[in-house]
């Protein structure tokens, strides 16, 4: 199985919040972009996912679990965005399916609930989200890293005093979940003067 590989490759898997998973290669990875650009619904599901009450029991009942899993997808799928409420249901069950090759204890008899959250439903609740692009701007060189959301404010700083950016459209973690906030109150901290009441992550060995 799929899920005995990837812990074999490495444990620490179990211990991780946030796990990008569903393709094996590279080939794969084209694969689902190349359909996601026609407008397909991808042959290869890959996307990041975590399972939230794993970290905090408070996400879900006692005894039980709440997870996400957001795969790579079209917002107009197989041609026409109101396929996503036309076919829900199977391309919930197709979204599981691949699921279930990683996480093996979801069955039938487990899954209390489910709720395929799609493209179309990301932009009928946040105008901000155009066309389902819920990291506020498109994945294109352009649109990242220092480009986010302009050159000029790829930081947590801003041109007015006191106003701080920490949310996924700015530059300073560019989408990659809790790290715009924790940047921009480690520059807040600096700023101000304050003491940290948390140990900072240290720097990549790169960086140092």
């Amino acid at each position: 199985m799929k899920a005995v590989r990837v812990r074999a490759f490495d444990p620490d898997i179990n211990r991780a919040f946030n796990i990008f998973f569903g393709m094996d290669d590279v080939d794969q990875v084209e694969q689902c972009f190349e359909d996601c650009a026609a407008g397909q619904f991808p042959r290869v599901l890959m996307g990041n996912g975590a399972c939230n009450s794993h970290v905090d029991p408070s996400y879900a009942p006692e005894g039980g679990h709440s997870a996400f899993w957001w795969p790579f997808a079209p917002y107009a799928v197989d041609g026409a965005p109101d396929n996503w409420d036309r076919n829900r249901d199977d391309y919930a069950r197709r979204v599981l399916d691949v699921w279930r090759e990683y996480a093996i204890n979801l069955d039938g008899d487990n899954v209390r609930a489910e709720y395929l959250f799609t493209p179309l439903d990301v932009g009928r609740l946040n105008v901000n989200m155009r066309q389902g692009a819920v990291r506020m701007g498109a994945f294109i060189p352009s649109q990242l890293g220092i480009n986010r959301p302009h050159p000029d404010l790829s930081g947590s700083r801003s041109p007015i005093d006191g106003l701080y950016l920490c949310e996924s459209s700015s530059g300073n973690g560019g989408g990659v979940n809790g790290a715009p906030g924790y940047i921009a109150a480690n520059t807040i901290v600096d700023d101000l003067g304050l003491t940290r009441d948390w140990t900072p992550v240290p720097l990549p060995e790169w960086r140092n």
